[in-house]
């Protein structure tokens, strides 16, 4: 389970609440997360500022991005390879 925290960091836990590990999210120019989806395993989709982008917790690397068009509401998001 992953909880976005007001520092911008990323707070990876079990379920019941253990193994809680932080993560900061390394991207450049990133200034407002609005909203974090589940992704393949490992991974998250984070729609921040004017783009959605696949975020590895492990790498702590962006490996996709897209980039959204101003004024844009995103209501689902699904995944496919």
């Amino acid at each position: 389970m992953c909880v976005l925290d007001m520092n911008r960091e990323v707070a990876v836990c079990n379920l019941d609440g253990n193994g809680m590990k932080k993560i900061a999210l390394n991207k450049k120019g990133l200034t407002k997360i609005e909203n974090l989806y589940p992704a393949p395993l490992g991974k998250i989709l984070v729609h921040a500022d004017d783009c959605i982008f696949m975020y590895d917790l492990a790498a702590r690397k962006v490996l996709h991005e897209i980039t959204l068009p101003e004024a844009t509401v995103v209501k689902q998001i699904h995944w496919s390879s």
